[in-house]
């Protein structure tokens, strides 16, 4: 049986819950995702720039310098403290008692389409994380963490803006944001439409098959993947953000 499946906003309640739980339904997982994001960035300070519109890798950095000095992670830990949305690939070796898995009701049997690491009930930081942030801290996961934890660099554009958020380093100046609001503008014009906004997995006609389908920015639809959940597994996260040729490839790959 799925449990919780809210109808009304997320609260504090409803939360301690979800941390007893090993299971999310999936209707409650962008509330909580919602809540939790509150409730942590509205005791930072203001955030200058929309984070979703920043890099996580130093290579595809808009606003940061590339002579910009690289922030210690050891001596940091924003971003696992503030990102409350981590969703992990089917091949990650991590123990139940750090994850939710997020499940749907399919048409003959509950379906599990993604996995989070869990966040702590007192601060919603990573369950993983250790240490004090901004003086020293540690991953107990770290051999096993996420694809989402690899590919977040240190000196990124997302990793300055957490920082200052935290108050780890300055703002920036009114000139510097400026500058900067003019960059992203010009970097947010690339075309995205051929990009996966949404997947979904989900049970087909067919006995004993799942389906993923994909829903572009440009709003079409398409059936990329019908497959045995007995032999292959997917998690509807490492599909969404890739075009629909990543999306063939990876696939092709692991079928």
């Amino acid at each position: 049986m799925i449990k919780l499946a809210l109808l009304r906003p997320m609260e504090e309640r409803d939360f301690v819950q979800i941390t007893r739980q090993k299971t999310i339904p999936e209707s409650d997982v962008v509330p909580m995702a919602n809540w939790m994001f509150e409730e942590v960035w509205s005791k930072l300070l203001p955030m200058q720039i929309l984070t979703e519109n920043l890099s996580f890798s130093v290579k595809d950095n808009v606003i940061t310098p590339p002579d910009a000095p690289v922030p210690d992670c050891m001596s940091c830990g924003a971003c696992c403290a503030a990102f409350v949305y981590v969703s992990t690939a089917p091949g990650n070796d991590l123990a139940d008692a750090d994850c939710w898995k997020i499940v749907k009701n399919g048409r003959k049997r509950t379906i599990t389409v993604d996995r989070l690491i869990r966040r702590r009930r007192s601060d919603k930081s990573c369950v993983a994380l250790e240490g004090r942030l901004g003086e020293q801290v540690s991953c107990r996961i770290y051999n096993e963490r996420p694809q989402m934890c690899r590919k977040f660099e240190a000196g990124s554009d997302r990793c300055h803006a957490v920082r200052r958020a935290y108050g780890f380093e300055p703002f920036l100046t009114l000139e510097e944001m400026s500058d900067a609001k003019a960059k992203l503008e010009q970097a947010g014009k690339q075309d995205r439409s051929n990009t996966i906004k949404r997947a979904i997995i989900d049970e087909s006609d067919e006995e004993n098959k799942f389906t993923i389908s994909a829903e572009l920015h440009d709003g079409s639809a398409y059936l990329i993947h019908s497959f045995d959940p007995r032999k292959e597994t997917w998690f509807q996260s490492e599909i969404e953000g890739l075009t629909l040729e990543a999306a063939a490839q990876m696939i092709k790959n692991r079928s």
